[in-house]
């Protein structure tokens, strides 16, 4: 029995001996068989084992695959506890697309917003600041080629304030005086109505416009819509010996608009200054609020003046006879203007008076020269009425020229700034202003 019992003993041991000698050689075997494979030579040194990690903490790669060709056991997990996979790779420990986050912390995208701040699309907005379409608020648009773009160019948007009360009309004098208040300085105004079509380019005299000093262009009107802004000097009338046409003065703008003109008026100086507008008044009489006589008719090119337009110009013929006869006025200017003409020309001093004179006298032919230009006035018995031209006998065809003779009974009307014999359609009108208690200019 005791015999048996070691027997088995033995053979217990030498079962277990021949286990474990077979399981290295099995390890070392399984290595080499790796290693020929892979051709990583010093693979079978480091043995692979989970602990030194070779093939892991080397190459980091997924193609030795070291967590399954060598099969480490689950206690060393190297690619778990070492994760080659991930701490070196850099995919999450240094998580270069999430630490350092190009997209995200450094946020190009976002924080630094090439995108939004820095593309100008909305901070630096390069598309609309520096484009003028929304930080630049008169845009880009120049319809009129004034460089105020359409957004702040008044002729398109309309932004302005209509003068154009009858009172503000040159002729106008109903004994009382006012003066401008706007609300607020540089607006942009623009005269209609009775009040006329732009300022006079020259004073109309004291206490006209209903105020007693009376403000007026002094210059020309810009000529051309592209001019934009143009500075001018609007002068007011006053007493003060030597500076009468120009007692004050103020700096305005004055834009072309194409058929009309706008002014950014500051307030005058305070008192009894105000605006003129060019505006005329036909009066039924010399002794109204209208100081002035006026004619204006419409004249159709190739046919002579209609009947309407004769008994105007008779009735006119009689306002100033009536006027100079009865010294009821002294004139101090003439002014002849039209379609073709709106600014017209003036006669301005004592030669205004001479040439109203020479009209209800019905002189048949008399020239005066006023303001370095000659003026004819004559009276034609055929006719009977008077006629009137400047720079040119009162008979003549000049073109372009001034002449007016409604009484003619044929298309030879005249015409100011036009052909004179035979022209187109327009309106003539002819002015005389008196001056304020006969003084001079």
């Amino acid at each position: 029995v005791l015999m048996k019992y070691l027997y088995f003993l033995y053979l217990l041991f030498a079962l277990g001996c021949s286990n474990i000698i077979g399981l290295e050689d099995i390890n070392i075997d399984k290595n080499m068989d790796k290693n020929t494979d892979s051709g990583t030579s010093d693979t079978t040194t480091d043995t692979g084992s989970g602990s030194d990690t070779v093939s892991d903490s080397d190459t980091g790669s997924d193609s030795d695959t070291v967590s399954d060709s060598d099969t480490v056991s689950d206690s060393d997990t190297v690619s778990d506890s070492d994760t080659v996979s991930d701490s070196d790779t850099g995919s999450d420990s240094d998580t270069v697309s999430d630490s350092d986050t190009v997209s995200d912390s450094d946020t190009v995208t976002d924080s630094d917003t090439v995108t939004d701040s820095d593309t100008g699309s909305d901070s630096d907005t390069g598309t609309d600041s520096d484009t003028g379409i929304d930080t630049e608020p008169c845009g880009l648009d120049d319809i009129n080629g004034n460089g105020l773009g359409d957004k702040c160019d008044p002729c398109i948007t309309g932004d302005y304030t209509s003068l154009n009360d009858e009172n503000r009309s040159m002729m106008y004098n109903d004994g009382t005086v006012t003066g401008d208040n706007f609300a607020s300085d540089n607006l942009w105004y623009r005269f209609e109505g009775s009040a006329g079509t732009m300022m006079p380019e020259f004073s109309p005299g004291r206490f006209r416009c209903d105020a007693e000093m009376p403000g007026w262009l002094n210059g020309s009107h810009p000529e051309n819509v592209t001019d934009g802004p143009v500075s001018k000097q609007v002068c007011f009338h006053g007493y003060d010996s030597g500076t009468k046409p120009c007692y004050k003065s103020v700096s305005v703008s004055v834009m072309n608009c194409g058929g009309y003109y706008l002014y950014q008026l500051p307030n005058p100086p305070s008192g009894s200054y105000r605006y003129c507008g060019n505006g005329v008044i036909d009066p039924t009489n010399a002794d109204s609020n209208i100081k002035g006589i006026h004619f204006g008719g419409d004249f159709v090119g190739g046919e002579a003046p209609s009947s309407t337009v004769l008994d105007k110009w008779k009735q006119f013929d009689t306002l100033l006879t009536d006027a100079v006869n009865n010294n009821t006025i002294t004139f101090g200017i003439v002014l002849l203007r039209g379609t073709y003409a709106p600014h017209g020309v003036t006669c301005i001093g004592p030669e205004a008076q001479s040439i109203a004179a020479n009209f209800a006298n019905e002189t048949v032919a008399f020239l005066v020269n006023c303001n370095g230009e000659d003026w004819v006035v004559e009276y034609d018995n055929n006719e009977d009425a008077s006629r009137i031209a400047y720079k040119s006998d009162a008979a003549s065809c000049p073109n372009p020229g001034w002449v007016i003779r409604p009484g003619i009974a044929n298309q030879y009307w005249g015409g100011f700034g036009t052909d004179t014999c035979n022209t187109v359609s327009q309106t003539m009108e002819v002015l005389f202003l008196p001056t304020y208690n006969n003084e001079s200019w």
